[in-house]
């Protein structure tokens, strides 16, 4: 197993995040260091890496046992009244097993989306690109119903399906109902393929919109407000950003 560590400007972590993608499946970290980002995947093997935004990069074997020796520094994660934690470790909370891919809730994205769900009324959700399905989970605590969880990576959909069946979220089905509410915390590259909003056009709905850094802070309300969405709200932490949008509110 190799372990490669993809360094770049802080600025530039959600464009290479965005070109990475396909090399995902094996597992992913995000190490901050000032005003520099590492991006970390393993695999078996890798070509070569060449993007403008790369600064270096390391190709480093790692032992058995690489999957799991990141457990030991995750620690539960608590925003406003909830608190999630992995299931390895006791405690009160919401148990969420982060997979081998998608983390807990500790990424300053997931806590801003989880603040912003605090403060709306429960309705019908959707979790556009769910990861661990943490949201998910968290929205029908919250008491959000039913919830949508829509994810393409196939090992994040097993850990959200494994997640939602152990906190009680609703089965999946093939035709999923219209949501009030969506939360898409994904990156600006994805973002700008979200076309439109399921359901009928003259229903409000609320979209929260995280996954973008501070200096891409205008791009949700540049993608949705084609759309009739208008923003309602702005949140940044560690520099990065979650926007609320509305639409016929």
């Amino acid at each position: 197993m190799i372990r490669l560590g993809i360094r770049v400007r802080a600025a530039d972590a959600e464009v290479a995040y965005a070109r990475l993608e396909p090399l995902l499946a094996g597992g992913f970290e995000e190490i901050e260091d000032g005003e520099h980002v590492e991006l970390v995947v393993y695999g078996d093997a890798f070509g070569d890496i060449v993007f403008p935004e790369l600064v270096s990069q390391s190709r480093t074997p790692v032992a058995d046992g690489w999957e799991t020796a990141w457990h030991k520094h995750l620690e539960p994660v608590t925003v406003g009244k909830l608190t999630v934690r992995p299931p390895w470790l006791p405690g009160p909370g919401l148990v969420v097993d982060p997979g081998d891919t998608f983390g807990l809730a500790s990424h300053p994205t997931t806590k801003l989306c989880l603040q912003l769900l605090q403060e709306l009324p429960p309705t019908p959700l959707a979790d556009w690109g769910c990861g661990s399905g943490v949201l998910s989970v968290a929205a029908a605590h919250l008491g959000f119903a039913p919830v949508t969880a829509i994810e393409l990576d196939p090992g994040a959909v097993a850990t959200a399906r494994k997640n939602g069946v152990d906190a009680h979220v609703a089965d999946v089905t093939e035709a999923p109902p219209w949501a009030r509410t969506v939360v898409a915390n994904v990156t600006a590259a994805l973002l700008g393929k979200m076309t439109g909003i399921p359901g009928p056009p003259e229903t409000p709905v609320t979209l929260i919109v995280s996954g973008v850094i501070v200096d891409h802070a205008d791009v949700p309300r540049t993608i949705f407000e084609p759309l009739g969405f208008t923003e309602a709200d702005r949140r940044e932490r560690d520099g990065w950003v979650a926007v609320r949008l509305e639409t016929n509110a």
